[in-house]
């Protein structure tokens, strides 16, 4: 003979013990979530500022790379242009002339200046040019004054120089040399 089974009995339930359990999953499940979402939330933020930041360095970088592609044109545009100026061959012959004893500072100022004011209306860039001796001495200046300070060191080298970018009467100003170039035989 068996026994009738009996269902398991249940304790009795207290209401005050089962509102506080209540209470505490509802608090278990909204600490969950919320923990849940602030790491979600921060995940997804650093992700974006990563993106955000190699954009930004990327973009930097191309605006970077392109100014500079943009300066090296305008130097060697300046640099070809000092080029030109003075190899031209007339006015070199006179200079010639001059640091041989043959002519005065007036006749090559006479001969020099408007061919130097006839380059420099071709070029509404260029503000200014001015003839050195060997020693460095201003020999002719046509346009603005350029200041000692801005000459390039070394303007008697071979090579086309660079000055100091500085500002002259509140404008930027870069000063291009180039020594004087003796034909090729």
């Amino acid at each position: 003979m068996q026994l009738p089974e009996k269902p398991p009995s249940t304790p009795p339930i207290d209401p005050l013990l089962a509102g506080k359990r209540l209470k505490q999953l509802r608090l278990r499940v909204v600490l969950g979530m919320l923990i849940t979402s602030i790491l979600i939330g921060t995940v997804a933020t650093l992700l974006l500022y990563r993106s955000q930041a190699e954009q930004l360095e990327t973009a930097i970088l191309f605006e970077v790379a392109l100014q500079k592609t943009a300066i090296k044109s305008e130097i060697s545009r300046l640099k070809n242009l000092a080029a030109q100026i003075t190899s031209r061959s007339r006015i070199r012959q006179e200079l010639e002339k001059y640091q041989n004893g043959l002519i005065g500072l007036d006749a090559l100022n006479a001969f020099s200046r408007p061919k130097l004011t006839d380059a420099l209306r071709l070029a509404p860039d260029m503000v200014g040019i001015s003839r050195l001796g060997n020693d460095g001495s201003l020999l002719i200046e046509v346009g603005e004054a350029i200041p000692k300070s801005l000459r390039p060191v070394g303007f008697r080298a071979d090579a086309i120089h660079l000055g100091m970018p500085g500002l002259v009467d509140g404008h930027h100003r870069l000063v291009v040399s180039a020594a004087h170039h003796q034909p090729k035989r």
